[in-house]
């Protein structure tokens, strides 16, 4: 009886159905319609949500495919099947939002992100977003829905939705932005995109690139969110990224399959996007520090590849990179001051082009030659010269990431030059430890990663007796940690003292008598090398 007083006075107010309750709902019946709605399972609910959306799809593929060239005749079904999609974003927030991978709904919401109205597009991308979004939608059933829309092909349909979607339309570039957005949350949640839809996948990522160069010099929001998910798919799929790397692509963004002069690498293009930055860096934009922060992430991305490493290094990309640290100097007017923003820029491109350079000399001769031969030392060393041990950095983070990255990349260029026999280029590396300050860098550079090291060691330790053994780390698992902690780069400094002492004996005794007068010795540093054979 409840019920019926609160219809009632509903229809006397002029609000009616009362607050909650779906209109659709009300018929001839109208009270006891709406009382099976107030009682309807939440999975009643997402099969009503899922049946009537097909069916409104089914109606109007039936009065298109009717009337192909009379809009005027299957507008209505348009219409009504917007306004479904609509309806449909409420089951979202159901609970049991993962029954409509059983009930057949993932691949209509595929369909219609590639139906022929951009409106609808709009629309289910809504929907898809909501149901992807991490912060709407519990773990567990994001991974189930993620998977479900990774198998029914999703990656084609939001590869041919971008294609469609005009960018320069307000609410069709709203449209983008989501698909964009639903491609990240989707990369995030598939263990591995590329090998649902590797074919699409390659596309996007050529797609979104040939966007990015169309647009360099006037970029907008979407090129932030072009750029972002760009870097996000490359540094989920090894594959994407190697096939990206050497593709031939031309100005309009199309593929091809042999040489052609209009035609670049998809390496040339990410370095193209960010060289403009070597002259002129002073007018920078908030969205030119994304991006170029995202392409050089791409361009790591790609560089986890042999065909990355060779395509990077015939590009001039180490040369690039240099050149991103230490611009060439201009002439300042009076008075002229750098803007934050380009301050921020500056200190972006310095030590992202810093990680760029170490993932490009892992195991590549060719690039290690480069960075001798590019005049690279100089730069390399001056960032050697700011990793001295300090109790107070301003960026504790910051500064032991760039004291790994120049590590690794002194211990990769005597590696790779030695064991290729290129006496030249190592001679220019090891003759930069001729000054004695560079000798006794390294080696309070080695006390304090084993006193970090000596630390973590003594931290687990005191977690054994306190946690119970069914909760402690694994034996891998604690050498995973122990390296992170500084085994590894304990393991580099050591690689990088043996071959600088076998090479030039004169520094080898020096580096010998610093490490003497520390409290260490080379026998020390012996033992910690075989270690990581």
């Amino acid at each position: 009886f409840l019920y019926f007083i609160e219809i009632m006075a509903s229809k006397r107010s002029g609000d009616f159905p009362p607050s909650g309750v779906s209109r659709r709902m009300v018929g001839a019946s109208g009270g006891l319609e709406i009382i099976e709605e107030r009682e309807m399972s939440n999975e009643m609910v997402v099969k009503k949500a899922v049946a009537a959306l097909i069916s409104k799809q089914a109606a109007n593929i039936k009065k298109r495919s009717t009337y192909p060239d009379e809009p005027a005749k299957f507008l209505d079904s348009e219409v009504d099947l917007e306004e479904e999609i609509q309806s449909f974003r409420a089951v979202t927030t159901i609970p049991e939002v993962t029954k409509i991978v059983s009930l057949g709904a993932i691949p209509i919401l595929g369909q219609l992100l590639m139906h022929e109205n951009n409106d609808i597009i709009c629309s289910t991308a809504e929907v898809i977003q909501e149901l992807t979004d991490p912060e709407q939608t519990d773990q567990d059933d994001l991974d189930e829905l993620a998977q479900a829309f990774a198998q029914e092909g999703i990656f084609q349909c939001l590869y041919e939705a971008l294609r469609r979607l005009d960018e320069t339309n307000v609410d069709e570039k709203d449209g983008i932005e989501l698909i964009l957005t639903i491609t990240d949350q989707l990369i995030d949640a598939v263990d591995d995109p590329a090998a649902a839809d590797e074919l699409n996948c390659k596309q996007l990522s050529v797609f979104m690139l040939s966007k990015l160069t169309q647009h360099i010099n006037s970029r907008t929001d979407t090129d932030v969110s072009y750029a972002e998910t760009l870097s996000a798919l490359l540094q989920s799929s090894e594959s994407v990224a190697s096939h990206l790397s050497v593709s031939l692509i031309d100005k309009d963004g199309l593929l091809h399959t042999t040489n052609k002069s209009e035609t670049v690498s998809g390496t040339l293009l990410l370095l193209n996007n960010i060289s403009r930055f070597v002259k002129n860096r002073d007018l920078v934009t908030q969205q030119d520090l994304v991006i170029t922060e995202s392409i050089i992430d791409s361009l790591c991305a790609l560089l986890l590849s042999p065909k990355g490493k060779s395509e990077f290094s015939a590009s001039h990309g180490i040369k690039l990179m240099l050149l991103l640290i230490e611009p060439r100097r201009k002439k300042k007017n009076k008075g002229e001051k750098k803007t934050s923003v380009a301050k921020q820029f500056q200190h972006m491109l310095k030590h992202s082009s810093l990680k760029c350079i170490s993932f490009a000399v892992q195991q590549s001769v060719d690039c290690c030659r480069a960075l001798v031969d590019d005049d690279g030392l100089g730069i390399l060393f001056g960032f050697f010269t700011m990793c001295a041990p300090t109790e107070k950095p301003k960026n504790v983070e910051e500064h032991r990431d760039m004291e790994g990255r120049v590590i690794s990349i002194i211990n990769d260029l005597l590696e790779n030059l030695v064991v290729k026999e290129h006496p030249d280029q190592l001679a220019r590396v090891i003759s930069k430890f001729t000054d004695p300050s560079k000798v006794e860098l390294l080696v309070k550079v080695i006390v304090s990663t084993k006193e970090r090291l000596s630390t973590f060691e003594i931290k687990l330790s005191e977690s054994k007796k306190t946690i119970s053994a069914e909760y402690q780390m694994s034996p891998e698992e604690e050498e995973i940690e122990r390296l992170s902690a500084g085994l590894f780069q304990l393991q580099q400094l050591s690689f990088i003292v043996a071959v600088v002492s076998t090479y030039d004996e004169q520094i080898g005794a020096q580096i010998n008598n610093a490490l003497s007068e520390s409290g260490l010795s080379n026998v020390e540093m012996l033992s910690i090398l075989k270690s990581s054979v």
